[in-house]
């Protein structure tokens, strides 16, 4: 996300990424879509902000930032969201992305990155969040209601995703995707749903109560249901209007078949479009594709560029 007015990077893996393919970038696409520079050192990219999977770079176009990540995940939801049909308006919009040559991150393994170009996304306390439509959604996205269907969303969504990705690894692929198109006809209530989850913050907890309420099912039939708990908390949300495109969002990509799981609070923010301010997902990584059509697909690489082995200090990952 945005966090405010940028800083001078620190990350010198990521800067030596981005210098590596700044001239491909800029014959690509343009000088507006490369980072901005600090004013002391042209060479040196101002920074949003660093996570588990890469960094958040503010480029010179208006607007729109630019994410050096290592989730593939993220990826793949990228490519879909621009050629598959998967782009809605509860998710952070994606106008641009690439993938690079896999690289030595370092330790030894070859790891694959990609440029990806979306829009701002403010968090909340974000400076300049004065226009009435921001603080009423910024209003909501801080209620106890709303940080509770999240974390519900957040539990039930990764419970579904380890679960199934069990299967999928120990070569039972088949079995997590009928038991996601079983999902559908799960109907769990939301206050059983809700009460698992509720009065902690603690994942191993949280997943301790989860496994307490689903034990004695095979782990396909646990799938299911975490999914049928997913999807009765995501439609309560979408009876309140300014999270309505957010659970809409969720609801019709686990009908594509894409799992969207990380719903963390941290992972929420706020977007202008139109001269209005609304809540979306900053962050479709962390998901779970069960249609092999979707999973298959992948950016584009960025033309001309060539294989870089940057510097072997590790990043943090966002």
């Amino acid at each position: 996300m945005k966090g405010g007015e940028p800083i001078r990077s620190g990350s010198a893996w990521f800067d030596r990424l981005i210098a590596t393919y700044r001239r491909q970038v800029r014959r690509t696409l343009g000088d507006e879509w490369l980072p901005r520079t600090d004013p002391r050192s042209s060479d040196l990219p101002l920074l949003y902000g660093c996570g588990g999977y890469g960094c958040v770079f503010p480029t010179v176009r208006a607007d729109t930032v630019l994410k050096v990540t290592r989730d593939v995940e993220e990826a793949t939801y990228v490519a879909c969201a621009l050629t598959g049909g998967l782009a809605t308006e509860g998710v952070v919009r994606y106008v641009r992305g690439f993938e690079l040559p896999e690289y030595d991150a370092g330790d030894g393994y070859d790891e694959r990155c990609f440029f990806l170009w979306r829009e701002e996304v403010y968090p909340v306390g974000s400076r300049g969040l004065v226009e009435f439509s921001a603080v009423e959604a910024e209003r909501v996205l801080v209620s106890a209601d709303t940080l509770q269907l999240l974390l519900a969303l957040r539990s039930w969504g990764g419970f579904a995703r380890e679960t199934a990705y069990d299967l999928i690894c120990g070569g039972d692929l088949p079995r997590a995707v009928n038991a996601w198109k079983a999902s559908a006809r799960e109907s769990p209530t939301l206050t059983w749903s809700m009460r698992v989850t509720r009065d902690t913050q603690e994942d191993g907890e949280i997943w301790s109560r989860i496994e307490s309420a689903l034990r004695g099912l095979p782990y396909d039939a646990r799938v299911a249901r975490a999914l049928g708990s997913f999807r009765v908390v995501a439609q309560e949300m979408a009876l309140r209007p300014s999270l309505r495109p957010l659970a809409q969002s969720l609801l019709h990509a686990l009908t594509k078949g894409v799992l969207l799981a990380d719903t963390k609070p941290a992972n929420v923010g706020l977007v202008k479009r139109e001269g209005r301010w609304g809540i979306v997902l900053a962050d479709p990584g962390y998901g779970l594709f069960f249609v092999s059509e979707l999973a298959a697909m992948s950016l584009p690489p960025l033309p001309t560029a060539r294989p870089v082995r940057p510097s072997h200090t590790k990043s943090s990952r966002t």
